[in-house]
């Protein structure tokens, strides 16, 4: 059952301690997003947030004034 969590590619070359690492990552990516819906959904919007505002700071506004 281990095994099948991780993909062909994390399989085949993943060793200790990084494949227990990986699985258990995994386990509990997959129990948060099956068993807590609502934090799920707040951890997607606070994504969406971010990305927002990181995408406002890729415009020049002022031109003649330096960034700090």
């Amino acid at each position: 059952m281990e095994d099948q969590i991780l993909l062909p590619a994390e399989d085949n070359n993943l060793r200790e301690p990084y494949r227990e690492y990986f699985i258990t990552k995994r386990r509990n990516y997959l129990a948060v997003v099956r068993d807590l819906p609502e934090l799920w959904d707040c951890f997607l919007r606070l994504d969406e947030i971010w990305a927002r505002d990181l995408s406002i700071m890729r415009v020049v506004r002022e031109r003649e004034r330096p960034p700090r």
